[in-house]
């Protein structure tokens, strides 16, 4: 059994927002978890300022792809997949540091 070093606050945001199928609140709660996780980490030197800086402006960027999808030649299935891509990430980076997330 894997040990974790930490759990994150924001699962909770993040597993309702997935069941409600919200993709604003998933967008929402993605931001407070790397918040949470740069705050967490930032004594480590593992993800710093400008890994945040780039996670948000990931999260920003399918804020405004949702907003306008169709302006961008989008469906809304394509921003939905670039959101779960976005959770994916979340995921993985906090298998690899060993944060547990309740999901």
């Amino acid at each position: 059994m894997a040990e974790w070093k930490y759990t994150l606050k924001a699962s909770s945001d993040l597993r309702d927002a997935i069941r409600n199928e919200d993709p604003n609140a998933v967008l929402d709660a993605l931001e407070k978890a790397w918040m949470e996780i740069y705050f967490y980490l930032s004594d480590e030197n593992i993800y710093d300022s400008s890994d945040l800086d780039d996670d948000l402006d990931n999260i920003n960027n399918e804020r405004d792809n949702l907003a306008y999808y169709e302006d961008y030649d989008m469906t809304l299935n394509d921003v939905i997949d670039n959101i779960d891509y976005l959770c994916n990430e979340l995921y993985d980076f906090c298998d690899a540091e060993r944060i547990w997330i309740e999901i």
